[in-house]
């Protein structure tokens, strides 16, 4: 079974992975793909934060 995340990765994600005896694939995404992916990252941590303080 093939699981396909799209998501961008770090903290030896590639490590723990592997140890769990699957293959992962990766690739490095171009400067401009990368600010797309980055800011898409911080809209949703943003959501979250926004979210979590109204029912805090």
């Amino acid at each position: 079974m093939i699981k396909k995340y799209n998501k961008l990765i770090r903290d030896r994600i590639l490590e723990i992975i592997e140890a769990a005896g699957e293959k992962p694939y990766w690739r490095t995404l171009s400067k401009k793909e990368y600010l797309r992916e980055i800011k898409k990252k911080v809209l949703e941590e943003a959501k979250e934060l926004i979210a979590a303080k109204s029912k805090d």
